[in-house]
């Protein structure tokens, strides 16, 4: 009687050679077909063909009842925009102001994030003091970093609030202490009223006058929270659901490190 290796490593004395892919001569983790239609040749972000609706047969992981999708869950709380944190809307349809701070920001009274400003002003520590002034401005929420840039030019601290001009990418957005989107200036957190190396002179204000009227319309880098298409390249949609022709974008080639030929890696053989 003949011992067989079997696909754990261990040996069969009453079988043949098991194949580990035994499973009708397919093994689904190499399977080349679409998930949409079932053709090969593509995938399902891929597929030309109209997308095939699927009888839902699990349980919603929401409610656990049977029979349909989390997305259509008549239990399901109300969406909450990721930007403005109220209800009823998604983020790529806010109107409203945003919500500028987090968790990390905690509500303390304003006399306590004055003296955290002075001592972080004082120790000359950058994110300490973007994180003090925003303790402060979140107990003040009528101050404005015109009125910031005047408190602490009043109180002779070393910070300076400088509005600079440079460009954001169109993910991003620039956000002002009371949540106004789509400012012009990004705020930045200077010793100096001047440029101190040539590098920074770029998009700064040409004197302290200019650097207060730039304020009025400057703020923090924000995630516009706002998706973009893939294949239109615009905002407010991701590319499964582009309204627009799918663009044909070159791919690129896949070849095996070992064998050398084109179509697999070497970790799918």
């Amino acid at each position: 009687m003949t011992d067989h290796l079997v696909a754990d490593g261990g040996w069969d004395s009453h079988a043949g050679p098991v194949d580990s892919f035994d499973n009708g001569g397919f093994d689904s983790k190499h399977q080349d077909g679409c998930f949409n239609c079932g053709q090969s040749g593509h995938n399902k972000s891929d597929c030309p063909n109209e997308r095939v609706e699927r009888l839902f047969t699990g349980s919603c992981r929401l409610c656990g009842t049977e029979g349909h999708r989390a997305a259509e869950c008549p239990e399901a709380p109300a969406k909450i925009c990721k930007a403005c944190g109220k209800e009823g809307h998604n983020a790529a349809d806010c109107t409203n102001a945003r919500v500028i701070y987090d968790d990390a920001t905690p509500i303390l009274p304003p006399e306590q994030g004055w003296e955290m400003l002075v001592a972080a002003d004082q120790a000359k520590e950058v994110v300490m003091i973007k994180q003090a002034l925003n303790v402060y401005t979140r107990a003040m929420p009528e101050l404005t970093f015109v009125d910031m840039e005047r408190e602490l030019r009043d109180a002779g601290m070393n910070t300076h609030l400088i509005a600079k001009e440079q460009p954001v990418s169109d993910t991003m957005t620039i956000v002002n202490l009371q949540g106004k989107v789509d400012c012009k200036y990004v705020v930045s957190f200077q010793y100096s009223y001047k440029p101190t190396r040539p590098k920074f002179a770029t998009g700064w204000p040409s004197s302290p006058e200019d650097n207060m009227t730039r304020l009025a319309d400057a703020g923090y880098v924000k995630d516009r929270m706002v998706p973009k298409c893939h294949n239109c390249d615009e905002l407010g949609h991701v590319a499964k659901n582009c309204p627009q022709e799918k663009v044909e974008r070159e791919k690129l080639e896949i070849k095996c490190n070992n064998c050398k030929e084109v179509g697999h890696y070497i970790r799918d053989w």
